[in-house]
């Protein structure tokens, strides 16, 4: 008798053996986890790290907006917006994630977007930098080294 279980992208199978006077039940707990662990290992990748910060401090700025007196502005919207799409094409394309979650992030470090419920800007007159973005974009760039390397490839090793 044999049962098949469907466990993320592979299928478990159970086998219960019959012998001459006892059956016995084999349960693959040890299979299952390893199995939910390697599904887990693959969906979620280092360079997912900065992601989940931001939607981290989207979550943290809807909590301040719904029990404070803080409101969210055009630019806190676009930022959600952005995120929430950098979040489901990371799901399906890894290479288009890297351009727009990097995109995304370079358009919030010139202050035209926010994912936080208060704006820290620091700069020169109208250069103004901000700082939450700017961790997210080194973060980002370190964590995601290689895959960055295969979507721009520098010139001189190109050739």
């Amino acid at each position: 008798m044999r049962l098949n279980f469907l466990i993320g992208n592979s299928i478990l199978l159970i086998i219960f053996p019959q012998h001459r006077k006892k059956t016995r039940v084999l349960f693959p707990q040890k299979i299952i986890h390893k199995t939910v662990v390697v599904n887990m290992q693959k969906l979620f990748t280092k360079n997912f790290i900065p992601l989940l910060i931001s939607i981290l401090l989207i979550i943290i700025s809807i909590g301040f907006t719904i029990f404070d007196k803080y409101a969210l502005n055009y630019k806190h919207y676009l930022g959600i917006l952005l995120i929430l799409i950098s979040t489901i094409i990371f799901f399906n394309n890894k290479k288009a994630y890297i351009i727009i979650f990097l995109s995304t992030l370079f358009l919030g470090l010139f202050g035209l977007l926010d994912i936080f419920y208060t704006s820290f800007l620091f700069g020169i007159g109208d250069f103004q930098i901000n700082p939450i973005f700017l961790i997210l974009i080194v973060l980002f760039i370190w964590l995601s080294k290689d895959e960055l390397n295969e979507i721009f490839p520098d010139k001189e090793r190109s050739e």
